[in-house]
């Protein structure tokens, strides 16, 4: 398996998250959102177990009527020399308008990916950040029903009809006794959550207008 961590652009990104994050405070706080920023891991949706998602952070933000959201932070080697007026003429997963204003692409896969992040919490909002020495942006994304039922569906029958039979079979041809039925391993799920993911926060969220 290929150690990710040599690859140039994640080691870059990695580098650069802590102060990503600080900037994004600061741009924050200035702009009249006091956010708080908590350090978190996976989380796991405390009734479909199998569906999991790991935002960079979690904000706090009083001035919102959901004060919990979600940070993913992008800082995009490509991009670790642009300034706005680049930004501005260079074709990525950011377009903006004739006012300079920002969006994700949503055929993008990290819309999908923040989609998801507000979907598993149970959020209403997340900010994308997208960072470089020389520029920020942020963008509040507001959480999509509609569109999460459709992203949820998909996940839900990879899982049932790709993931899970396919681990069935390596089970099988390890010769590891296995006499598991999509049911039985639903129950599983149920209960290994109920043991260990019952207090999950399923109320965190965000998104900067």
């Amino acid at each position: 398996m290929k150690d990710l961590s040599r690859v140039r652009a994640i080691r870059y990104g990695i580098a650069n998250e802590s102060d990503a994050i600080l900037r994004y405070k600061d741009t924050m706080i200035a702009a009249g959102h006091p956010v708080e920023i908590i350090n978190c891991g996976i989380f796991v949706n405390p009734t479909k177990p199998w569906l999991g998602a790991s935002p960079d952070a979690i904000a706090f933000d009083p001035c919102e009527p959901f004060q919990w959201g979600t940070v993913e932070v992008k800082c995009p080697y490509s991009l670790k020399d642009a300034t706005k007026e680049d930004l501005l003429s260079q074709d990525f997963f950011v377009e903006f308008d004739k006012n300079c204003l920002s969006t994700l692409k949503k055929d993008h896969e990290h819309y999908m990916q923040v989609l998801g992040q507000m979907g598993v919490t149970q959020t209403q909002w997340a900010d994308f950040v997208v960072f470089g020495p020389h520029f920020l942006i942020v963008q509040r994304l507001r959480f999509c029903e509609e569109e999460w039922s459709n992203m949820e569906a998909v996940l839900n029958s990879f899982y049932f009809n790709t993931l899970l039979p396919f681990m069935v079979k390596q089970l099988k041809d390890n010769e590891i006794t296995c006499c598991f039925t999509e049911a039985s391993l639903k129950a599983s799920h149920r209960g290994a959550c109920a043991q260990s993911h019952v207090t999950v926060a399923a109320t965190w969220c965000y998104n900067y207008d």
